[in-house]
């Protein structure tokens, strides 16, 4: 059984034009998901800065890195002394999503994300959908930046592609 792979995507680039299947697993069962490109339309970000940002700035800064893409997100803003954190859930609208996963990282001069900020694709793995989809929902519970409901479509989509009697309990 091959290892499943780092999840940051940090240092790497899907690109969506060169394919309309990505490379998140090499699982047969997984094809169906693949179609969909769940990672180039779900992400989840972890934003650090070492000053305190308010939520307004977060979202000019996603706009920015989603260059005109049409996205919602939610988001959860968390500041500890002078430092503050955003979890955020975006997903890409657009019909083909949004590629370049390095530039929601990238930190051009002025930019508040911080070099410990990390994002990660949903991969279109039903390993990944069944166990990471809930975190980032559960992780997402409390006051809200954003579009509330996006955790439910979330949780809905990954039951609605493996049908609801196919998730065993606290799977999502």
């Amino acid at each position: 059984m091959k290892r499943l792979r780092d999840r940051s995507y940090s240092s790497s680039t899907l690109r969506v034009s060169e394919s309309a299947y990505c490379e998140c697993c090499h699982h047969a069962a997984c094809a169906a998901l693949k179609q969909q490109q769940w990672c180039r339309h779900w992400f989840f970000l972890r934003w650090e800065t070492d000053w305190v940002v308010m939520p307004s700035t977060m979202l000019e800064e996603l706009r920015s890195k989603l260059a005109g893409a049409k996205f919602r997100f939610c988001a959860i803003r968390t500041v500890i002394e002078r430092s503050t954190v955003f979890e955020i859930l975006v997903k890409v609208d657009s019909d083909e999503g949004f590629g370049p996963v390095r530039a929601l990282l990238a930190s051009p001069p002025g930019s508040v994300v911080g070099e410990r900020s990390q994002v990660w694709p949903l991969l279109c793995c039903w390993y990944s959908l069944k166990w990471d989809a809930i975190v980032w929902i559960e992780s997402m519970s409390g006051l809200l930046l954003g579009d509330g409901r996006l955790c439910s479509e979330l949780e809905r989509s990954v039951r609605e592609a493996a049908g609801e009697g196919e998730l065993e309990q606290g799977e999502i």
